[in-house]
């Protein structure tokens, strides 16, 4: 998310946020299907710039599948912020479970300052779920992010170190992304 107004300079942080967003939509599955003069503009803007762009992982993983508890509770694996300095624990944690084969979960907390929230990875009527591992994490992140916009964290001195690292978890490639989900979705 670029938080400067029209004509204002962008930082470095910003620029690199707009480069890896750039290199996500190359790496898209149906990238290929976009206009060619779209394909032209992504590849001329990458293009000088390639040398400076961490490769991306389009290895696949198979997670397992981790069936719930009688209460709907899953285990799950922890994708956590930088540490506290102050307290040696996570900052923020996103936690994601593959209840049923294709469909993921999440959960989230964070806890710095005088600011915390936790929601438990389970299982329930109507919950949101996500074809893939990674839009799990950035269905979390954006919950996160929703979290931390209010009043209460935004004068929090390990706030922005949560936020940086949320977005960049939201400008992750999806390696579980297929050409048949992307019909799915936009039919």
């Amino acid at each position: 998310m670029l938080a400067k107004a029209a004509g204002e300079k962008i930082s470095d942080t910003q620029a690199k946020q707009l480069l890896q967003a750039l290199q996500s939509v190359l790496h898209d599955p149906v990238f290929g299907k976009l206009s060619p003069c779209t394909i032209a503009g992504v590849h001329a803007a990458l293009t000088p710039h390639a040398d400076r762009l961490a490769p991306l992982s389009t290895k696949r993983v198979k997670y397992p599948v981790c069936a719930p508890d009688e209460d709907g509770c899953c285990d799950a694996a922890d994708i956590t912020a930088p540490i506290s300095k102050r307290t040696k624990n996570p900052l923020a944690v996103i936690r994601v479970a593959q209840p049923y084969e294709g469909v993921w979960i999440y959960a989230t907390m964070y806890n710095f300052g005088n600011s915390f929230a936790s929601s438990p990875l389970r299982t329930y009527d109507r919950m949101p779920t996500f074809p893939t591992h990674m839009q799990a994490i950035q269905a979390g992140a954006k919950n996160l992010e929703r979290q931390l916009s209010g009043q209460s964290t935004s004068k929090q001195k390990e706030r922005p170190v949560v936020m940086t690292w949320l977005a960049d978890l939201l400008q992750m490639p999806d390696p579980d992304w297929t050409e048949e989900m992307a019909q799915e979705t936009t039919n």
